[in-house]
């Protein structure tokens, strides 16, 4: 477990085209966000993060209609894009992956200033009670074990979506 900020610092340049944001957690660190077209699209982006190469190509088919879709392998790969200054609407995540796991990620980004709103919902095969119990500690949106059903979660994202409070990085 990750006891320190997770964001990167940035070094202190003249950025007429980005924005620097500090995590609120620590003093000493900076995210930066990239002011350009892709970020102020209209399409809200969902962050895939599973390890399963079918789950994502599946994922993405049934989102890539409605959403801009991202899929990443593992927590350690979206902790990287994160810090690149990248903020999806909202992050479907897998509990078991290797490096980095789903409750390590969630870990991580809800330490975060910056990161704790994201919202997530959770797509795992794992449904113990006591890892729905531990996600939801952890803020996850939604809990849905696989398979699931596409509508669902369709529905979910939507709901998550029409919330006022929902992290909008725009």
């Amino acid at each position: 477990m990750v006891s320190a900020c997770l964001i990167k610092i940035l070094p202190e340049t003249d950025r007429s085209s980005e924005e620097l944001l500090s995590c609120g957690n620590c003093c000493n660190c900076t995210v930066m966000i990239q002011n350009n077209e892709q970020m102020q699209h209209l399409r809200k982006q969902v962050l895939v993060i599973d390890d399963n190469n079918s789950i994502r190509h599946l994922l993405g088919s049934i989102l890539s209609k409605d959403y801009d879709v991202v899929t990443l392998n593992d927590g350690m790969e979206a902790m990287a894009w994160l810090m690149k200054g990248n903020l999806p609407h909202a992050i479907l995540l897998d509990i078991n992956m290797p490096r980095l796991d789903g409750i390590g990620f969630l870990q991580n980004i809800r330490k975060s200033g910056f990161f704790r709103e994201l919202p997530v919902i959770v797509i795992t095969a794992n449904e113990e009670d006591d890892l729905v119990v531990k996600c939801k500690f952890l803020g996850v949106k939604n809990f849905l074990t696989k398979p699931f059903n596409p509508m669902q979660l369709r529905d979910n994202l939507k709901e998550i979506f029409e919330m006022p409070e929902v992290f909008s990085p725009n």
